[in-house]
This record gives C-alpha cells, sequence and structure tokens, in this order.
C-alpha cells in the first residue's frame, strides 16, 4: 500500500544520458561545443555561457549514418544536425 503523500517518480523526466557533444553550427557551420540532456524523448543543449540553446523531441527524428565514425547527422523536423562525439 502506497500511503497519500507518496509519489511515483516520473520516468519520462529521469535523465537517461548526459554529456559534451560537438554540434555543427547552422548557420555558420562551425563547431559547437554543447551539454546535452536526454529526458525520456526530449534532447536539450545548452551552451556552456548562454545556458539551453534548443530542444529536440526525439521521437521525431532519425539517425543517420556518416563515413567519417567521429560525427552522425541527426534528422529531426526538416532540420539536420551534425553533432560529434
Amino acid at each position: 500500500l502506497l500511503e497519500s503523500d507518496t509519489t511515483i517518480p516520473d520516468q519520462s523526466r529521469a535523465i537517461a544520458r548526459q554529456g559534451w557533444l560537438t554540434k555543427k553550427g547552422q548557420k555558420r557551420a562551425n563547431w559547437l561545443r554543447r551539454w546535452f540532456i536526454l529526458q525520456g524523448y526530449l534532447l536539450s543543449y545548452y551552451d556552456p555561457k548562454d545556458g539551453l540553446k534548443g530542444s529536440l523531441d526525439v521521437r521525431d527524428c532519425v539517425v543517420g549514418t556518416d563515413d567519417s565514425q567521429v560525427s552522425f547527422p541527426l534528422f529531426c523536423c526538416q532540420h539536420m544536425y551534425i553533432v560529434a562525439m
């Protein structure tokens, strides 16, 4: 039995993965280091100085392949993000 003040944690909000990745900029095509957090279906990325830069619903994304074996394209909602580890 659960007591009335007991709550079950929302697993969709738990951080599944987080860490530094490098993302290719869309406007200038330069490589930018970003902190990425995957929580449920939401992949958010942050600038170390400016905070949250964007979020993606990964259910709408497809991961591509790249011959470089260093980076990979992520296709989401008519945009392509290139990410490297």
